[in-house]
């Protein structure tokens, strides 16, 4: 019969306490996802709830491809704009209600 190991170190409780809430928040996080997506898609530009404001702003992010510039060499602004990236940015933003 397997015996059950004691811990009496603090860092053996330690990991095995971080590790069940890296557990949980990975579980939450999940379902995060999902409640951002709902705000995210619902056409809402601000969204009121008893106790918290969500917040979805859009816009597009322009980013340098470095890559791209640093195999030509010789960046002119013309290349550095030629090169650039352009993504779509969806931010959300929860804050509380003031009491």
């Amino acid at each position: 019969m397997a015996k059950a190991r004691l811990k009496t170190n603090l860092v053996e409780v330690a990991v095995d306490s971080l590790g069940e809430v890296r557990a949980q928040i990975a579980v939450l996080k999940k379902e995060a996802k999902q409640y951002e997506a709902i705000l995210k898609n619902s056409g809402c530009e601000v969204i009121e709830g008893d106790y918290f404001r969500a917040t979805v702003s859009r816009h597009d992010r322009v980013c340098p491809d470095y890559k791209a510039i640093c195999a030509k060499l010789k960046a002119s602004d013309y290349m550095y704009k030629t090169y650039s990236k352009t993504s779509h940015v969806c931010k959300l933003v929860i804050t509380a209600h003031k009491k």
